[in-house]
């Protein structure tokens, strides 16, 4: 087994004090991973290297994070191992930023129509205040609400939006986005197919993933902020003041 030597307490940062342990899969994964984002190779040719699914793939990407290893990411899922405090700090800062983003969506899903059905169930709001106007759509906007059909099990891709309305798939999720923020019913599956809640199960099953994801990225965050990268920036910020 890898080890990873960090050390205790660097300027009242409190380090982990025991080696981290890498299995012999993620430590296969960390050695295929290049250093430097321009060298970045993508998780498909890992796993096809490994014979594991890419799903697999995402899962040991994680795990490494989470021991403090200093792996980075592309937008479109190249892994690459932070080449200096610059590609650290850019990955961190971006990483950051999207979770705020989800918050921000999950947040506003919690007033959706849906939401609001759950609520007038039970006795008291429990505090609740529910947006007293409709939220106006962009023609974009409502194109995109009118193709998703409701029910999981009849999900439409995120290509197929695309190709229907001509646009990019980088595009079509941004609109999802701010649909949610208008707090439009809308789930998704694991697979990028979107839907509309059929009922308040599928909204809560939906809110439910959700907010594991938020805790899952909110832990590599805090574990990214513990890794040989952050420590050498730490390290040289503190000679330098």
């Amino acid at each position: 087994m890898e080890s990873i030597q960090t050390e205790l307490n660097v300027f009242g940062v409190q380090f982990p004090k025991q080696e981290i342990k890498l299995n012999k899969l993620e430590k296969q994964v960390l050695n295929l991973i290049p250093v430097g984002k321009k060298n970045a190779i993508t998780g498909a040719y890992i796993a096809d290297l490994l014979d594991i699914s890419t799903r697999h793939l995402t899962d040991l990407a994680r795990e490494l994070r989470l021991k403090h290893c200093d792996v980075g990411s592309t937008t479109y899922e190249g892994y690459y191992l932070f080449k200096n405090p610059h590609e650290y700090l850019e990955f961190v800062s971006k990483y950051s930023k999207e979770y705020f983003r989800r918050g921000q969506v999950g947040e506003a899903m919690r007033f959706t129509p849906m939401a609001k059905q759950i609520a007038s169930n039970e006795t008291n709001f429990h505090g609740l205040i529910f947006p007293n106007q409709e939220n106006e759509l962009t023609k974009l906007e409502k194109l995109v609400f009118q193709l998703i059909p409701i029910g999981k099990e009849i999900a439409l891709s995120c290509s197929y939006i695309a190709n229907v309305l001509d646009i990019g798939i980088r595009r079509v999720k941004e609109l999802i986005r701010r649909l949610r923020l208008k707090h439009c019913d809308i789930g998704s599956t694991t697979n990028g197919g979107y839907y509309i809640f059929k009922n308040t199960k599928e909204y809560l099953e939906f809110m439910t993933k959700f907010a594991e994801e938020q805790n899952r990225r909110k832990q590599v965050i805090e574990a990214m902020r513990l890794t040989p990268m952050a420590q050498k920036i730490i390290i040289e910020t503190n000679q330098t003041a």
